[in-house]
């Protein structure tokens, strides 16, 4: 959805037939597991595009075939099969929200006016999908449109299930077990989560909020950086936090999202820093550091530096800026080095290394190996 201008929605004819091509492809390469996330889909076709291009074929009352189009789904009668098994991979659709095919809850009237639909077009997809589905379930005996989980991605589910064995899991468990998040959480103080926006939707299992169940569970505070909030969606969480800083439109607030991003997160961070007394003054001592090598401060400089414990990785990143200013390019690069060696994720010590190996001749090598 998001590839798409809103100009070009067009909720009848877009399908998935697209996702079908790569599925096939992952079945001709005779991969043992395919792991299909979905969510964020500009279609509502109930995965009629994903089997059409693995071969299947679907037809109305009369036997003429139709396109694997949404505006097509009221019209099916009966389907036929690929002539070969399109692929021995286990399918797994990973989702993340409870939501089931049809009703008021369904894939229609939750997540279709963010797809383009209408009121001209709402009544045809629920239509079609309700039929569909009752052909689904008679093909394959299964019960499928009560399922929590079908109306996820204009019900792409039901027919992957139904016809190719497909198993259905939550999205956001299965990538959080993949991280191993609970491990994380052990020593997290503070956890900061964030999504497009925080609303009722959130309750379906979206990550931010399994991430809240699971932080809860080990008496860590959770708190989320959001675009947009509704006010009950955020009762769980320690803190939300909405990135538009002053009146703004949607275009304007997507389009500068990554420096709205970071405006929030610095606030959030100097939270963080007064809440630790140590680090808050090392961080205004640092940020001192830097103050003085740009004015040429050096030995007021050095002193402070001393001041920052060595056990630190921002004393040796505040001693590399201090190298660069004199030019002595390895010690600079050593003292970067070590910061990485306590901090490994320290982006100012990258940083660094890039701008000292930037500088460095490729005529003195001995000078880049410390």
């Amino acid at each position: 959805l998001r590839l798409l201008d809103p100009s070009e929605y067009n909720p009848l004819k877009a399908n998935t037939y697209g996702t079908g091509e790569l599925i096939k492809r992952a079945y001709e390469l005779n991969f043992e597991e395919i792991y299909l996330g979905v969510g964020g889909s500009a279609s509502i076709d109930g995965g009629i595009g994903i089997l059409a291009a693995l071969g299947f074929r679907f037809y109305d009352g009369s036997g003429t075939e139709l396109e694997p189009l949404p505006a097509n789904l009221s019209s099916i009668r009966s389907l036929t099969y690929p002539d070969d098994k399109p692929g021995n991979a286990v399918l797994v659709v990973l989702c993340d929200v409870n939501n089931v095919l049809l009703g008021d809850q369904g894939s229609v009237a939750v997540f279709g006016p963010q797809k383009g639909v209408n009121s001209d077009n709402a009544a045809i997809l629920e239509k079609g999908l309700e039929n569909w589905v009752s052909i689904l379930e008679k093909e394959s005996g299964i019960s499928l449109r009560n399922q929590p989980g079908m109306g996820a991605a204009g019900g792409i589910a039901i027919g992957l299930v139904a016809l190719l064995g497909a198993r259905l899991e939550p999205g956001a468990e299965f990538i959080m077990n993949l991280l191993g998040m609970d491990a994380h959480l052990d020593w997290a103080d503070w956890v900061i989560t964030g999504e497009g926006k925080t609303d009722n939707q959130g309750f379906s299992r979206k990550a931010p909020f399994v991430l809240l169940e699971k932080a809860r569970q080990k008496n860590v505070p959770v708190s989320a950086i959001t675009g947009a909030y509704e006010p009950e969606a955020t009762l769980g969480f320690d803190g939300v936090f909405s990135l538009p800083n002053k009146p703004m439109g949607l275009n304007e607030s997507m389009r500068d999202a990554a420096q709205l991003a970071e405006t929030v997160a610095a606030q959030l961070a100097a939270i963080l820093l007064r809440s630790h007394g140590v680090l808050y003054e090392t961080d205004r001592l640092y940020k001192s550091i830097i103050a003085d090598i740009g004015r040429g401060g050096m030995e007021e400089a050095q002193r402070k530096i001393d001041c920052i414990p060595e056990n630190l990785s921002i004393h040796w990143v505040a001693k590399g800026l201090f190298y660069n200013k004199s030019q002595q390019w390895g010690d600079a690069l050593n003292s970067y080095l070590k910061a990485l060696e306590l901090d490994p994720v320290n982006g100012s010590a990258k940083t660094g290394i890039d701008l000292v190996n930037s500088i460095i001749s490729y005529s003195n090598r001995s000078m880049r190996d410390p």
